[in-house]
This record gives structure tokens, C-alpha cells and sequence, in this order.
């Protein structure tokens, strides 16, 4: 994020950490994107809660 990329690719980023930890992380992204509405991320998960709460847009793969 220090070099201002326009996209971020996040692998489950929260996957170790506690719940204040993931939720702080998850504000920095979010302040992230509101700087500047050309930002995107694509944040993988299995948490269906998380991905309701930091994404507009959802697509899920199923077996």
C-alpha cells in the first residue's frame, strides 16, 4: 500500500489473526479505497460473514 497501487490482491488476509486485528486490517482497506474511488481489491475468503461486511460484490466457487 505504500507505493499506491491501484489494485490489491489479498489471499486471505485475516486468516491468523484474532477479530480486533481482522477488523483493523479491514478498516485500512477500506481508508485505502475511499482515498480514491479508482482503487480495487479482490479479497479471498472463507469467512462469508467477513466478505458480506467488506465487499459490494460477491462470487462464489462451488465443488
Amino acid at each position: 500500500m505504500q507505493l499506491t497501487p491501484k489494485i490489491l490482491l489479498l489471499d486471505e488476509p485475516t486468516a491468523s489473526l484474532d477479530a480486533q486485528t481482522a477488523h483493523s486490517l479491514e478498516a485500512l482497506v477500506a481508508a485505502w479505497q475511499a482515498q480514491d474511488q479508482q482503487r480495487a481489491y479482490l479479497w479471498t475468503s472463507h469467512d462469508s460473514t467477513q466478505l458480506e461486511r467488506i465487499t459490494n460484490r460477491q462470487i462464489s466457487l462451488q465443488e
